[in-house]
């Protein structure tokens, strides 16, 4: 179970837990990959 802080608390159970938390990840990851690029520039 997850809970994601928001305005509003959500509880996400299993499955869609799981992806949120992949679509997260993966986000974070592109957002890393620009502060680099942008660094590097």
């Amino acid at each position: 179970m997850a809970v994601i802080k928001r305005k509003k608390p959500v509880v996400l159970t299993g499955h869609s837990a799981a992806t949120f938390l992949k679509s997260k990840l993966v986000n974070e990851e592109k957002i890393q990959k620009r502060i680099e690029l942008c660094k590097k520039k």
